[in-house]
Order: C-alpha cells, then sequence, then structure tokens
C-alpha cells in the first residue's frame, strides 16, 4: 500500500511540474485547506512593466511583495501613495496585525485612499509631505521597512532620511525607487519622447537615468552616513526603473555573547 501511495504521489508531483492545469488545481485545493499560506497576486496585473514611465513595475511589485512576506514588517512607511497600487501590494503581503502608513500630498491620493482603502483597519493615510515626517504620525514606533517613491528631490530626501534615521528599526530596510538606468535598445516612444528633452540625463550615449536625483541621494546616503550599506537592484536585459535597498551594516552573530564583568 505504501509503494502504490509513494508512486500516485511521484505521479502528481511530475504533473505539478508538466501540466498548467493541474498545478492550478492542486493550488487552490491547497490554499482551501491551508489559507494561512494564501498568496493573494491577482492584483499584480494593476502594474505595467515596460510602459511605466515611474510607479512601481510588475516585477517590482512582485518583489516588494515577496520582501513584505519574507521581512514581516510590523511597520511599513510608504512615501508616494499616488493611486495606491503599491500600498495595495503590501497590505496583500503583510500580516493583518502590521501597520502601514503612507504619506502623499496630492489631493487626489487623499480621495483615493478615503474611498478605496476604508476597508483596511491596519493602513493610514497621511495628507502630508514627506520631508515633515515626525515620529509621532506612526504612534512612536520604530520603522521595519520604508518605501521612497515620491518627491525626486535630492535635497528633500536627505531632509527625509535624517528625519527617518532615529525611527528605524535593528535591521530596517530603506527601499528606494527609481535608481536605475533605462537603456536605449529597450526604448518604447514614451521613453524615447523623456529622453529627448532631458539630455542632461544621459550616462552615455546608451544608458539613461530617468531620476538622477534619486541615484544622487543614495550616493549621498553612502558617502555621508556612516553605517549604511547598500544594494542596487538594477538591469540592462530589460526596461527597469530598479530599486536601492538601504541597511544599517551589522554583523551577524555566531555564538554566545560574552559578557564581562560577570563572575
Amino acid at each position: 500500500m505504501n509503494a502504490i501511495a509513494q508512486r500516485l504521489k511521484s505521479r502528481v508531483r511530475d504533473g505539478l511540474y508538466r501540466w498548467d492545469l493541474i498545478r492550478f488545481l492542486a493550488s487552490g485545493l491547497w490554499s482551501a485547506v491551508h489559507p494561512e499560506i494564501r498568496y493573494r497576486t491577482d492584483h499584480l496585473w494593476l502594474f505595467r512593466e515596460e510602459l511605466t514611465m515611474g510607479p512601481v513595475q510588475r516585477d517590482e511589485a512582485l518583489l516588494l511583495f515577496a520582501l513584505t512576506k519574507i521581512q514581516r514588517p510590523q511597520v511599513i512607511v510608504e512615501f508616494g501613495f499616488h493611486y495606491g497600487h503599491s500600498a495595495f501590494n503590501f497590505l496583500q503581503a503583510m500580516p493583518s496585525t502590521s501597520k502601514l502608513y503612507s504619506y502623499d500630498i496630492d489631493e487626489t491620493a487623499r480621495q483615493i485612499a478615503l474611498s478605496r482603502f476604508r476597508r483596511f483597519p491596519n493602513f493610514q493615510f497621511l495628507h502630508k509631505s514627506q520631508a515633515d515626517f515626525c515620529v509621532a504620525d506612526i504612534g512612536n514606533q520604530l520603522i521595519d521597512l520604508c518605501f521612497l517613491d515620491a518627491s525626486h528631490n535630492l535635497e528633500i530626501n536627505k531632509v527625509t532620511f535624517r528625519k527617518l534615521e532615529a525611527s528605524l528599526a535593528p535591521g530596517a530596510v530603506i527601499v528606494v525607487h527609481d535608481t536605475g538606468t533605462w537603456v536605449k535598445d529597450f526604448f518604447r516612444p514614451i521613453q524615447a519622447e523623456l529622453a529627448s528633452e532631458c539630455r542632461d540625463r544621459w550616462l552615455n550615449e546608451n544608458e539613461f537615468q530617468p531620476c538622477k536625483e534619486e541615484r544622487e541621494f543614495v550616493n549621498w546616503v553612502l558617502a555621508n552616513c556612516p553605517g549604511f550599506s547598500e544594494i542596487h537592484l538594477h538591469s540592462k536585459r530589460t526596461l527597469r526603473n530598479g530599486f536601492t535597498l538601504i541597511q544599517r551594516t551589522q554583523p551577524l552573530p555566531t555564538g554566545p555573547t560574552t559578557l564581562t564583568g560577570l563572575g
């Protein structure tokens, strides 16, 4: 009996890799039995990919979703609500016990937040500039994940970072959007038009930086904020807006902490 069961299990697993329909049915059944592991990614169609000019791209939204799932942040702060796509993405990934605070100065953003996000008790919209961030806004809590995608202004980003610095939890991650470059080979008409109007943003004849001041900002952090490290998630193989992840540099403990002064 055990041998038959093993062969059946092997056939099912083989079918999961070979047939989309079997994988679809098995996924639905497994999610019904184990709702705690259900991954709600059916909202990703809201995000564009190559045609986007600045908002989060579809594959980037998937990365933010995965980062939130992995990190399980208790407090997320988002600068740049816009139409609410990235906020909704965070809410689909984060635990219901976590809290998302989203900042935007645009009146349309405020109206969207009021009309579409009222059903989320763990979401709070703040109609104010990122430069006016105050830890009291978030109940004097520490920030686990911060998404910076608002002003695209070097000086405002500097002010924001200095205000955030003391409120970052150990291991907190700051995600800065639009730090990548566009490669000319992948331009669509909409990107070509912008690049033709902003000649000062070309790095060379093939590479264009759509948000130069975001790149200058992450360079400023690296040069002026000791103790922080960065990783750049960019690509020259597709049209990618790109992220930079910023985190305090710290070693990983590998053994018991030695306590001095104890007998």
